[in-house]
């Protein structure tokens, strides 16, 4: 069936559906897919708004390689640009060509900015393709696992990075270093997400380096962030078999939300004054004016700025969706 830009969601729903069964029957008979995105692809599309939120970026990954699109909201392509095409300039420029896949998308006037294999790229139709000196940020928390390590300030002058399950700030010029965040601990760790089972196993560890989830502002004065609580929440164990070379199994610790359980992680919002941070030498903060949220699925914040305000999409247990626009629902304390 031809997807259709004004096609009804619950089609799209049926023919995920469809594609789930197939797999299922390929995987009953002996039939294994070279690859899952064989099936079901674009699982991740790392979807995030530009500038304004006029117009979105992100991922599409094909048999040919990804495409990254930027489209307005009335579902027109803007600008498009294709793997081969990034390789060949690439190349030209003396650039690598990358072995991960693209992630960390931004906006900058015509351009497309995304980072591959540590580096930051602009793209565009007119202008081709140039390495970018400045430090730039998405403007909405992707929806994605692939994250950057740090989360740098749109002017390029700051970055936030996880010191354990704590925040720190560095002045890129200067190169003075400040703690955001100093009471993090494991159960309740600052900017960071739920771990995944599969970062889990892969890392050998039950805390392994994850995404940083603080989100900057336009005028990169202010950070939206948050602070998970596990506290009280009961965990599961997984065993892995043997691991090559050694005869002793490995059990690790993990937290997934489970229906019915008397307590859900909890997620709250804060927003870190910048300025007054580096003036104080600490994190200088104050909580959204919102209720904490229930983590119900293992996945990152969906939240992004608006003006001077943060956007919230706030998800209460019985997935009712609330989102809290460009209001005085914004921040309290010493920023209302």
């Amino acid at each position: 069936m031809h997807r259709t830009r004004n096609e009804p969601p619950f089609l799209r729903v049926r023919r995920l559906a469809g594609r789930l069964s197939l797999l299922a029957v390929a995987l009953s008979c002996g039939i294994t897919p070279a690859s899952p995105a064989d099936i079901v692809p674009n699982l991740a599309l790392g979807a995030v708004f530009a500038g304004d939120g006029a117009s979105a970026i992100y991922r599409v990954d094909t048999k040919q390689g990804w495409l990254i699109r930027r489209v307005d909201a009335d579902g027109h392509v803007r600008d498009e640009l294709a793997q081969k095409t990034f390789d060949a300039q690439a190349h030209r420029t003396g650039g690598s060509t990358g072995t991960e896949l693209p992630h960390s998308f931004y906006a900058q006037d015509d351009k497309i900015g995304l980072t591959l294999d540590g580096r930051r790229w602009l793209w565009s139709a007119a202008g081709g393709l140039r390495e970018d000196g400045a430090a730039h940020s998405p403007i909405a928390m992707s929806d994605g696992e692939d994250g950057p390590a740090t989360s740098a300030s749109p002017d390029g002058r700051y970055d936030i990075s996880a010191d354990g399950p704590n925040l720190r700030l560095e002045d890129r010029g200067t190169g003075r270093t400040i703690a955001l965040t100093s009471d993090g601990s494991w159960e309740q760790p600052w900017g960071r997400d739920l771990a995944p089972l599969n970062r889990v196993l892969e890392a050998h560890n039950e805390h392994p380096a994850l995404p940083v989830r603080a989100l900057w502002n336009a005028a990169s004065n202010r950070v939206l962030t948050c602070r998970l609580d596990t506290r009280g929440v009961p965990p599961l164990w997984i065993t892995r078999q043997n691991e090559p070379g050694t005869h002793l199994m490995a059990s690790y610790r993990y937290i997934y939300p489970l229906a019915g359980m008397k307590y859900l992680p909890q997620l709250t919002r804060y927003v870190i004054d910048i300025p007054a941070s580096l003036a104080a030498g600490h994190g200088i903060m104050a909580p959204v004016d919102m209720p904490s949220e229930e983590v119900l699925y293992p996945a990152p914040p969906r939240d992004r700025w608006l003006g001077a305000h943060p956007r919230i999409v706030w998800t209460q247990r019985g997935y009712d969706i609330t989102i809290l626009p460009n209001t005085r629902h914004g921040y309290v304390g010493p920023y209302a």
